[in-house]
């Protein structure tokens, strides 16, 4: 079976490497680089990028996102917790 992959070659072996990606960002929980993988790989093999570049985008793109993530979270947290000792504050105030 003959298919067409992101950087434009054709091919069997082409197609198991394909699939055996996606499994694998799938696996590693990854969903960033997944997700801009296709594209990316469409648009780099036009501009010849090298192997390190393509990478070094696609993980950093995935650092950026986790991080963002994160951030929001700590955020979330920490309101929550200001809300816990505004109330446990309260418990302790004589009126």
């Amino acid at each position: 079976m003959k298919t067409e992959r992101p950087n434009g070659e054709s091919g069997s072996d082409g197609h198991l490497a394909y699939e055996r990606l996606h499994q694998s960002l799938e696996t590693l929980k990854l969903p960033t680089v997944e997700a801009i993988a296709d594209g990316y790989l469409s648009s780099t093999a036009a501009e010849g990028r090298s192997t390190v570049e393509v990478l070094d985008y696609l993980v950093g793109e995935e650092v950026k996102a986790r991080l963002g993530q994160s951030e929001q979270m700590r955020l979330k947290m920490g309101a929550r917790q200001g809300e816990y000792v505004q109330t446990v504050c309260k418990g302790f105030v004589r009126t």
